[in-house]
């Protein structure tokens, strides 16, 4: 895949993650990892030790579970840097995100993705995503959020 290739692979991808997020929709959110993927991400608490999620059923159920804890997740990447090394595809996103808890407080969250990538039954997918936080603040969850307008 030459670069132009990689990074329209790259950016559709990252479309179609952002957009299963904001719909809830695990299906479409899961079929953007490899089966074998990767995810690695901070925790709070213990940032030294990160969760590592092995294996798309594995990343999937985790993420179905957590995003229950979250009415609403505004989830905005931008800035996207893609890099083609041979037959290895990388990209890096800065990534942006409100999320407004169960408990009514909110997080404004802002972060990176370094991630690697393969292609996996035709379609370029996530091999291995790490997550890392650069900033975290809590912020008021006072706001109106509107229904999703669904697939497209």
């Amino acid at each position: 895949m030459d670069f132009l290739e990689a990074q329209a692979a790259v950016l559709q991808l990252y479309g179609q993650y952002a957009d299963a997020i904001h719909r809830r929709d695990p299906e479409d959110w899961g079929d953007t990892w490899c089966s074998d993927a990767r995810w690695t991400l901070p925790l709070v608490d213990t940032p030294d030790q990160p969760l590592i999620l092995e294996g798309r059923e594995a990343i999937v159920q985790t993420w179905s579970a957590v995003i229950e804890n979250f009415p609403i997740i505004q989830h905005m990447p931008f800035a996207p840097l893609v890099r083609v090394d041979g037959g290895e595809i990388k990209a890096r996103w800065t990534v942006s995100e409100n999320l407004v808890k169960a408990d009514g407080t909110a997080d404004q969250v802002l972060g990176i993705y370094d991630d690697l990538h393969k292609v996996e039954d035709g379609k370029l997918r996530y091999s291995d995503r790490k997550f890392y936080v650069l900033s975290r603040r809590p912020t008021p969850a006072d706001f109106d959020a509107f229904p999703h307008p669904g697939k497209l």
